[in-house]
């Protein structure tokens, strides 16, 4: 069990603000699937704020009680790991149009954890079973002991609406978002979703304090979290087959497959969709562009039982 207490609050509280409503949703609303059957813990509006209350990937079972010292830890399946809160039901929200999620706030807690393991990750063999160090969130720091640090990165590794056809679980990527685990989906981005069921059925979770890209060992640092994120429903439709971030003047697509090459095929077919659209250009040309400015990146390629994840990056020019 945890040390830290558990969150007291609510399920779900409504704070009426200078801009728009602000929802408040306890990481007692947590979710394993994405599923268009999921009983919604809160409905809204297109333009309402949530903040959302997260638990790690390990749906707090590991104890963090000492800081930087070295635990064993279970290893849960799609019915108990990778939590994710919600869903949460967009009044506005149909089928064929876009959602528009806003990320303005990531706030870790103080302890999460960095799990390895001997038969999962890239590099495999270094430790004998299931070890977890105990890692501490300082002033957007990660501390891996009292003297080791490097500068955290705060993102949302699992943020998607319920799936299209069956129920997905929230541990596996999908055209509905899902455990992506790119950091480009951090504070200050923008995150674009297709909409396949009526309320759009949104969750998030899965937060890291630091991952590097590739998640090499099927796990970032695993902490629990507060995400403060605005939602609108765009009335047009979506534009590509997978869900698509903007941050920093770029903008990212993605692919998933069981290898690089079909994710990276996968990731590049998508963004050559968006240049043709919003450039105007010929596929011929969307090539070429993507030859000079298109960055391919690994999201996590830890050779689990998850698909390989590539995103594919481009400046903004239109």
């Amino acid at each position: 069990m945890r040390g830290r207490a558990e969150a007291v609050c609510p399920r779900t509280s409504v704070v009426e603000g200078e801009e728009r409503v602000l929802h408040e949703i306890s990481m007692e609303s947590i979710t394993y699937r994405f599923d268009r059957a999921g009983e919604p813990c809160v409905r809204v509006r297109s333009g309402d704020r949530l903040r959302v209350h997260t638990r790690d990937a390990h749906s707090g079972t590991v104890d963090t009680r000492e800081i930087w010292k070295d635990v064993a830890f279970p290893e849960l399946d799609d019915s108990t790991g990778n939590p994710v809160t919600g869903p949460v039901y967009i009044e506005e929200a149909e089928p064929g149009a876009t959602l528009k999620v806003e990320i303005l706030e990531i706030k870790p807690d103080e302890t999460g954890i960095l799990p390895v393991r001997s038969y999962m990750g890239v590099l495999r063999d270094i430790v004998e079973q299931r070890t977890a160090r105990v890692v501490r969130y300082h002033r957007k720091r990660l501390w891996i002991s009292a003297g080791i640090s490097v500068p955290a990165r705060p993102m949302i590794g699992t943020i998607g609406v319920a799936a299209q056809g069956e129920s997905v679980a929230a541990a596996y990527p999908g055209s509905h978002g899902g455990n992506l685990d790119d950091n480009y989906i951090c504070e200050k981005s923008t995150v674009f979703l297709p909409i396949y069921c009526k309320g759009a059925l949104f969750a998030l979770g899965d937060v890291h304090a630091a991952m590097g890209d590739g998640e090499l060992t099927c796990g970032g640092a695993d902490i629990d979290a507060t995400v403060l994120v605005r939602v609108d429903v765009l009335e047009e439709a979506f534009p590509l087959d997978n869900p698509f971030v903007v941050k920093d003047g770029f903008v990212a697509t993605h692919g998933f497959a069981p290898t690089y090459e079909d994710s990276a095929a996968m990731a590049s077919t998508e963004m050559k969709k968006l240049l043709c659209m919003k450039m105007n250009v010929s596929e011929y040309e969307a090539v070429l562009l993507m030859a000079t400015r298109g960055d391919l990146g690994l999201c996590q390629a830890c050779r689990c039982h998850v698909p390989m994840i590539v995103r594919m990056a481009f400046p903004i020019l239109w």
